[in-house]
């Protein structure tokens, strides 16, 4: 092209641009062709609007039909605008709301744990059954479950023909039990049946009676952590275990207390007053203004921060709406220095055995059938490093000693004791080299056998004082049994 004078381009460049336009038509006319082909309305109304031979007039103009509509096939309606009577289908199954149940681990050597697992409980088709719990749980919390229906049973009854309750954990796999849950287990019921939405972020423990009371539990200071683990941002203990905030405060200080405001209960109505989203209004101007009087601390509270007039101020009108609100009680009273200086009886006795447990726990959780005194067999749950084992827990007692009560000291002697005298003998290894001759292995078997007799005259000694150390603290039968199961 570059050849071409300027007159050949011209014409070039014409015939480029008709064959482009042509090709442009020609597309457009095969696409409005198959449209009309596999289009049942354009066909339709092509065939409506196109003139036939036969409305020919008598001069031989075409007299044009009049258009055809064709009507669109109506729309289905949305969700939404669904017939009333197709709306108001009842589901088979609906979630009716969640809450958290505190519980703990079994102690060992670095004492218990608290855990926290959300609670679902969810309406059913009815059936024979009216409510299960679904996830596998220990004796004690089946028991809880059975208790908190047998009350729920004592409400109106109605809602059985209805639909039945299905109860479940949300984590199906870690061990379950205790008799702490029939609190949790009976507002989760009362909300499905009466149609009560739950906050959910509410933790609860406690046990129950047929009548609704709330009943005392153990281990509340690490549910409490379990809560605050959990992001739980109110948490619901009885009222008879007020005095376990003040060991929790003692144990952990007071910046926890401010990521969960606890509350205390003693009846299921005022537990569930307390669990659902439209709660009293009092007690939801209280958690907000905590709330609020939170957001305004730093990140980490320091005990400086109470002392400031205005954090006192707000904690005082947060009390004057929820006198119950444990965590602004615990602050105000340590800001005026008028907490307690030592634990509660019950919580140093735990304290002291759940440190102490790999080396006691034959005395105060003994088998069914015991191996013989001194023997090595009655502490298997002891690693291979005794000696390891036994220093964690003196620091952990030592650390302890200034703020346990005075009553369990006795209680703290008797078990560093046993736990020594269970030391020495898990630790017990004959060293046999550099003996040869026949009198030196003799001389050693005699140093062995006075060895071995002392060591478990020591034992049986220090079991027999650390078994009168409970006796005097009543703690040896049903109190100890529900400090170890709890």
């Amino acid at each position: 092209m570059s050849r071409l004078k300027g007159g050949g381009k011209r014409i070039v460049s014409s015939l480029v641009a008709l064959f482009l336009i042509a090709a442009s038509g020609g597309a457009l006319w095969y696409g409005r062709s198959y449209l009309e082909k596999h289009d049942p309305f354009l066909s339709q109304d092509k065939v409506a609007s196109a003139p036939s031979s036969a409305d020919a007039g008598p001069n031989g103009s075409v007299a044009t039909a009049p258009s055809k509509t064709v009507e669109a096939p109506a729309a289905t309606p949305a969700p939404h605008e669904l017939p009333v009577e197709l709306n108001q289908v009842p589901r088979s199954v609906s979630d009716a709301g969640s809450i958290h149940l505190l519980y703990v681990t079994a102690p060992g050597t670095d004492a218990s744990m608290g855990l926290s697992s959300r609670l679902y409980v969810t309406r059913e088709a009815p059936n024979a059954v009216s409510a299960r719990l679904t996830t596998e749980v220990g004796k004690d919390m089946t028991t809880s479950f059975n208790e908190a229906f047998s009350y729920v049973q004592k409400q109106p009854r109605g809602w059985e023909k209805d639909y039945s309750l299905r109860l479940s954990f949300e984590d199906k796999f870690t061990p379950k039990d205790g008799g702490s849950a029939g609190t949790g287990f009976t507002i989760a019921m009362l909300a499905a049946i009466e149609d009560v939405s739950l906050a959910p972020d509410v933790a609860v423990t406690g046990d129950l009676t047929i009548d609704g009371e709330v009943q005392p539990v153990g281990a509340v200071v690490e549910k409490i952590g379990g809560a605050i683990d959990a992001k739980c941002t109110v948490t619901l203990v009885p009222q008879r275990n007020s005095r376990d905030v003040e060991d929790f405060v003692l144990l952990k200080g007071t910046s926890p207390l401010w990521e969960t405001q606890i509350f205390s209960i003693a009846s299921v109505d005022e537990a569930l007053s307390l669990a659902r989203k439209d709660r009293p209004a009092k007690i939801q101007e209280a958690i907000a203004r905590f709330s609020k009087l939170r957001a305004r601390l730093p990140a980490v509270v320091t005990p400086n921060y109470l002392r400031s007039p205005i954090v006192q101020s707000e904690l005082k009108e947060v009390l004057a709406l929820a006198p119950n609100h444990l965590s602004a009680s615990a602050l105000s009273r340590a800001a005026e220095d008028k907490l307690p200086k030592e634990l509660s009886l019950s919580k140093s006795v735990d304290e002291i055995v759940s440190t102490c447990y790999l080396f006691v726990q034959d005395v105060v959780n003994p088998p069914k059938d015991p191996p013989p005194s001194s023997s090595k067999e009655q502490h298997k749950g002891i690693t291979v490093y005794p000696e390891r084992e036994f220093g964690e827990a003196m620091r952990k007692l030592n650390t302890l000693s200034p703020i346990l009560d005075r009553r369990s000291i006795e209680l703290k002697v008797a078990c560093v004791a046993y736990a020594g005298a269970t030391r020495a003998i898990l630790s017990d290894k004959v060293d046999y080299s550099g003996y040869r001759n026949p009198d030196q292995w003799r001389a050693l078997i005699n140093r062995e056998r006075g060895y071995q007799k002392d060591l478990a005259e020591n034992y049986d000694d220090a079991r027999s004082k650390l078994m009168l150390a409970l006796r005097k603290l009543g703690t040896d039968g049903v109190l100890m049994s529900e400090i170890l199961k709890k």
